[in-house]
């Protein structure tokens, strides 16, 4: 089944990428105009007019055969401009250093539809450049086209003049196509890193590339400056929360404590409510039988799987539900510091058989929740947790 993207998407690419998209554009865009105004050579042209006719009679010179005859033999004189007998003549009359070749190079025709009359065009580097060659190949042409054909009524309609505004390069234009091929360029790169990027960000990010339902979403938890220690645990203050105010470090400890259980001591809060959502959603997703065990992991430390389980613990044992909270991070356990536990001795303990459950759990100022902690921490974490010891504990 193809894939569609909707126009909210698009949109939502642009917005994300807004910054790449801009960059890319204004640097193609000053780029064009450093390269057009700094390294781009300005081109001047000059243009003169020439009418050839045959050589005939006077009473026929203006008889309808005679102009079309002349009409179509206007493609063959301009021929005979670029001819090596005319183009050598006007290096030897301008004293031009340059060979036939170049300056064929420097000069254009252009004849208009049922006309006698063509153009002659020659482009330099400078404005009487351009007017003395366009001169001079008129001239040269006019005195050698009598040899070559059966003509000898060659008119200079208008003699070239120097031109001042250069016709290239055309800083407006180069800089609005470098505009229009940046913006494309950089919608393209956004587009293709949008393509190319496969991280998870979001809720919906989940449910399309793993398939699985999203259980709930907690908001990055952060306690007001100054406010917590009085607001969120009234123990504290009672304790002494104007000392602890004087020793900032302590004050920092407790403010961290109350972010990582702050389904216990805001229970009010936005983010408590958001832990409630995913408890409710546990319960629904178990319809055909009792569920007994929840596992919170994540793909790399500092993730927050810690402060889940803790939260998520608090609002199931809330439920008058009896809940054993196990710290199984064997690397950099936290709930012993979370719950203010001693960590003598925990799930190490019981995989190795040196003391039983019963125990080495402990019960915290939580109603219905125990905790588990990690115990000692071994030289093999992941062995022990693989183990048929950790197996049957499970």
């Amino acid at each position: 089944m193809e894939e569609t993207i909707s126009l909210k998407e698009i949109f939502h690419t642009l917005k994300k990428r807004v910054a790449l998209i801009l960059i890319i554009t204004l640097l193609a865009t000053a780029v064009s105009a450093f390269v057009t105004y700094f390294f781009m050579t300005p081109k001047y042209d000059a243009t003169t007019q020439i009418l050839v006719n045959q050589n005939t009679a006077k009473d026929n010179l203006y008889s309808t055969n005679a102009v079309q005859t002349n009409i179509q033999l206007v493609n063959t004189y301009t021929e005979i401009i670029y001819s090596t007998p005319v183009l050598n003549q006007v290096i030897k009359d301008l004293h031009l250093n340059m060979d036939a070749s170049e300056l064929e190079g420097l000069i254009t025709t252009n004849t208009e539809e049922n006309s006698q009359v063509f153009s002659l065009t020659a482009e330099t580097d400078s404005p009487s450049e351009s007017a003395k060659i366009a001169n001079g190949v008129a001239t040269a042409f006019k005195a050698q086209v009598p040899k070559m054909m059966n003509v000898n009524n060659v008119t200079v309609l208008s003699k070239a003049q120097p031109d001042y505004a250069p016709v290239k390069p055309k800083p407006l234009m180069n800089i609005a196509i470098a505009f229009i091929v940046g913006l494309m360029v950089s919608i393209g790169i956004a587009f293709l890193l949008e393509y190319l990027d496969n991280t998870i960000k979001t809720e919906d990010d989940i449910e399309k590339v793993l398939s699985l339902p999203v259980l709930g979403a907690v908001a990055r938890i952060d306690t007001p400056h100054g406010q917590s220690a009085k607001q969120a645990h009234p123990a504290i203050k009672r304790q002494g929360v104007d000392m602890l105010k004087r020793k900032t470090r302590k004050y920092k400890k407790v403010e961290s404590k109350e972010r990582s259980l702050i389904a216990y001591y805001q229970p009010k809060s936005t983010t408590a409510e958001q832990y409630r959502t995913i408890r409710t959603n546990i319960d629904f997703s178990q319809v055909d039988g009792e569920l007994k065990t929840v596992m919170v992991t994540s793909s790399g430390p500092g993730e927050g799987k810690s402060t889940t389980a803790a939260n998520l613990a608090v609002v199931m044992a809330q439920q008058g539900k009896s809940v054993l909270l196990i710290d199984a991070d064997l690397r950099k356990p936290t709930m012993h510091y979370t719950f203010r536990l001693a960590n003598i001795d925990g799930l190490t303990t019981v995989l190795t058989k040196k003391k039983t459950l019963e125990e080495t759990v402990q019960k915290t100022n939580v109603d219905h929740l125990f905790v588990l902690t990690s115990g000692p921490i071994p030289p093999n974490p992941a062995e022990l947790l693989s183990s048929v010891a950790m197996k049957s504990f499970s």
